[in-house]
């Protein structure tokens, strides 16, 4: 089976097989490209569920959480106030359901996302 690249700028569409990969190309410069669609994607779904993110964090350790920014799974005394922080674009901050605190990961660790 042949799955075709989402992108259709895409000059290596069909240029992977494994339907395991999913519908995207993994050439260096695809991965680039479609960056912005993974992270709309993450985000859409992090704000509806909880998720379950596996990251690799700054000292090289593999690390799994399972999160959200979804306000409704946020216990009252941890939602975000009214208050701004200065944002990252390269880092996403999310609440740790198992710690129950602030965490965050680099968009470039990311390794894998699903739905918890």
């Amino acid at each position: 089976m042949t799955i075709e690249c989402y992108l259709s700028n895409c000059e290596h569409h069909s240029c992977h097989t494994d339907p395991n990969d999913g519908p995207f190309c993994f050439q260096e410069e695809c991965l680039k490209d479609s960056n912005w669609i993974l992270r709309s994607g993450v985000e859409k779904l992090l704000h509806e569920n909880a998720m379950k993110i596996f990251f690799t964090k700054k000292d090289g350790t593999e690390r799994t959480m399972i999160c959200t920014t979804n306000p409704d799974l946020i216990p009252g005394d941890k939602a975000p106030r009214g208050a701004t922080m200065k944002m990252n674009p390269e880092i996403k901050r999310v609440f740790d359901l198992e710690k129950n605190e602030w965490r965050s990961f680099r968009w470039d660790s990311l390794k894998k996302a699903s739905i918890n």
